[in-house]
């Protein structure tokens, strides 16, 4: 059994355990790519969306998703999750090319690159995911070249904040100044602020989704464990926000 079938055959069975539904997006190489979600949306609760895998090299991501899900304990909300969005990639824990999140608009040049198989799929499915995670989306990263946290943000103040503080109690923050992107912007205490790049971050927010996040945990000293254990605090520190500003 390799590494994508080992995620997946425990991702089925702490869905059934706590009564989530497996959804096929569709198919890349000889994988799919699952999305989970509740058997019932509660309209009085906010929708939140969870994603994760987009790049094979940062798998704490979707082990902390099925973490969370198996010890879930925050109600109040109704939770979806993509945990893997690039198979392959995953199994052979190496980042693939084309980049898989691009394409999705424009970016802030006017800019449109090349869709991937993996962004086609997440944009068929745009409205579905939209609506599933209306009232925020966190997408989980881990960045192979850095000793320090930060994140990427759209929208609530409060949420990115929240966020930032949650992950400098377990990571260091990537100073300010850091350059991205071959220096066409930098990190402000531990922020990059509405990049517009053409990411599914980027997309969720031209949907007017009020609170998007990307995190990225630093992989430059740290074990998987911490990792993993990292993204599932910020999982919850991004739930609990977004339920108290519902």
């Amino acid at each position: 059994m390799n590494r994508i079938e080992r995620f997946e055959q425990s991702m089925i069975a702490i869905a059934a355990i706590r009564n989530y539904s497996l959804y096929p997006l569709g198919k890349t190489g000889r994988s799919w790519m699952w999305l989970i979600h509740p058997l019932r949306i509660h309209n009085y609760k906010p929708n939140l969306l969870v994603i994760s895998g987009f790049h094979g090299d940062e798998s704490g991501g979707p082990w902390a998703i099925l973490n969370f899900i198996k010890h879930m304990t925050i109600p109040a909300a109704n939770f979806s999750f993509v945990p893997v969005i690039f198979p392959r990639a995953f199994n052979i824990g190496k980042k693939l090319y084309p980049r898989p999140n691009c394409g999705f608009l424009p970016d802030q040049n006017g800019k449109t690159d090349n869709q991937s198989i993996q962004s086609i799929i997440l944009k068929q499915h745009g409205n579905f995911l939209y609506l599933l995670g209306s009232n925020g989306m966190l997408d989980l990263h881990e960045c192979s070249n850095s000793k320090g946290y930060y994140l990427y943000s759209f929208g609530d103040i409060q949420t990115k904040q929240r966020m930032i503080q949650a992950g400098k109690k377990l990571f260091n923050l990537e100073p300010t100044g850091t350059p991205i992107y071959e220096g066409q912007h930098h990190i402000l205490n531990g922020d990059v602020s509405e990049y517009r790049d053409g990411s599914i971050e980027h997309f969720f927010d031209f949907l007017h989704c009020p609170s998007v996040i990307a995190s990225e945990v630093p992989k430059i000293g740290t074990t998987l464990h911490q990792r993993i254990r990292g993204h599932e605090v910020l999982i919850n520190t991004f739930a609990q926000s977004r339920i108290e500003t519902f």
